[in-house]
């Protein structure tokens, strides 16, 4: 999740998302941004481990930025104190399809050579036959 701090009077610090996890998925890790000064972007990462189940895989994830306030002078960005408070933020659902389960690959020849070569070695040299439906020609 990329952030930005908006509030030029905030200092957020040990900023993270959490997430609301089906039954199946298991949250690995969490990885926060450690400190998120004013008009700054970071970032802040959540492992996920998705269900065996491909149907199971598809859901909608409740998310919520937490994060740690310390009010600072917005001329200097220096907090005002080492003491922050917790705080939160509710963003938009997240939405698991199919489609951001798939990887692609430009390189489709790479993938399918072992494959082809290995049934090349195993059946040998093919003659020119015809096979249809079970049938020669």
């Amino acid at each position: 999740f990329d952030c930005v701090n908006t509030l030029s009077d905030q200092l957020l610090e040990n900023v993270r998302v959490d997430l609301v996890l089906p039954e199946g998925f298991i949250a690995r890790a969490v990885i926060p941004c450690t400190k998120l000064p004013y008009s700054e972007v970071g970032s802040t990462y959540v492992i996920v481990e998705f269900p065996n189940d491909v149907p199971s895989s598809v859901a909608t994830l409740c998310a919520t930025l937490k994060f740690i306030v310390k009010d600072c002078d917005p001329a200097t960005g220096q907090p005002d104190s080492h003491e922050g408070y917790d705080d939160e933020y509710i963003l938009e659902d997240l939405e698991i399809t199919l489609a951001d389960q798939w990887s692609i690959t430009t390189q489709m020849n790479n993938v399918h050579e072992p494959i082809y070569a290995d049934n090349a070695q195993r059946r040998g040299e093919l003659k020119n036959i015809l096979v249809i439906n079970g049938d020669n020609y």
